[in-house]
């Protein structure tokens, strides 16, 4: 058993009628805990930085582009994540939303430097708070030899807690 401390800044804006921004950022394991399994190894959990980008900007009353970034270190290991979804909401009271995009992960192999590793189909269904996600892994490495290109099926479930205090403050223009 260890302690570990994290900490992470985020940054959200509205804008405009339903677009908004978001950029943010983290330290995982500050403290470099001793991770070892033996009583008198010393082993310790390399720090982790990452940082994310992403927003929705609204095309049409009905349509929004919602493009997002990630990035991650953590010793020698590089990995990040970019790609862009459509967005289609009925814009009712009970809002339906569809969204279908396309990720890639990019990450680095030591000895052959950043490499495509992964692109990634996704599909999702909004319904008022929740959220049902259906995403396909392509794997593009060499890794594709071992599983044929075939990737992995994700499938997720997301609850959107009431925006009892999303609000948008109107500055003053001078």
């Amino acid at each position: 058993v260890y302690l570990d401390f994290n900490a992470g800044l985020l940054w959200y804006v509205l804008f405009g009628e339903g677009g908004f921004f978001y950029a943010g950022g983290a330290m995982h394991h500050l403290n470099s805990p001793n991770i070892a399994l033996t009583e008198n190894g010393n082993e310790t959990l390399y720090s982790r930085w990452s940082g994310h980008v992403g927003g929705q900007l609204p095309v049409t009353e009905n349509f929004s582009l919602l493009p997002g970034a990630l990035v991650m270190k953590q010793g020698p290991a590089f990995e990040t994540d970019f790609g862009l979804n459509l967005r289609y909401s009925n814009n009712d009271y009970n809002e339906l939303a569809l969204r279908a995009g396309a990720w890639a992960r990019l990450g680095n192999r030591l000895d052959k430097g950043i490499q495509a590793d992964a692109v990634t189909i996704v599909g999702m269904l909004e319904l008022e708070r929740w959220m049902l996600g259906l995403s396909y892994d392509i794997t593009v490495s060499s890794l594709a030899g071992a599983n044929n290109s075939r990737g992995a099926f994700e499938v997720s479930l997301t609850y959107f807690h009431p925006e009892y205090r999303r609000g948008r403050v109107e500055c003053p223009r001078f």
